[in-house]
């Protein structure tokens, strides 16, 4: 019996090799291990999608939010795939949880900036933005993004500026 450690490296080296069916095999196999392994759910749901098979993919990623860690990078993927599958009651659920607000990774928060716009709450995702910036993130494509949703916010000319 292989290790979980031994089965994730192995389904992630599978899924570089763009090998997506033996990473699904060995992905089920993790999971029949260790079922709350969050990540290989996430990467099963993505494998499961590719296969054109949706609403499965949509059970996966909705279990492994329901297992969620304390992780931003792990929300952000999460809501990003949902978005995607259409459950966006899903999404919006977990674009609340209590890390998001504690967060001071930029990259991150600009991600879920992108999560909260698609999904048509500019207040939220103007307010991770400026989240973002508290951190200390900013690039061209930042102020960019930034000064759409200052737009959208009906601040124009604080967006003109960015």
């Amino acid at each position: 019996m292989a290790a979980p450690e031994r089965l994730w490296d192995r389904a992630q080296r599978y899924i570089e090799r763009e090998q997506i069916t033996a990473a699904r095999i060995t992905l089920e196999a993790l999971l029949q291990r260790v079922p709350d392994h969050v990540p290989a759910r996430m990467l099963l749901a993505s494998t499961i999608l590719s296969e054109g098979r949706i609403r499965e993919a949509a059970l996966h990623t909705i279990y492994a939010v329901q297992h969620m860690p304390n992780d931003v990078d792990a929300i952000c993927m999460a809501a990003h795939c949902l978005k995607r599958l259409g459950e966006t009651v899903v999404a919006r659920d977990l674009l609340r949880h209590p890390e998001i607000t504690k967060s001071n990774n930029g990259r991150a928060l600009l991600e879920l900036s992108h999560a909260q716009q698609a999904l048509g709450n500019h207040p939220e995702a103007l307010r991770l933005m400026n989240q973002a910036r508290m951190t200390g993130y900013d690039s061209p494509e930042f102020r960019y993004y930034r000064g759409l949703q200052l737009q959208f916010n009906g601040f124009l000319k604080e967006a003109e500026a960015e």
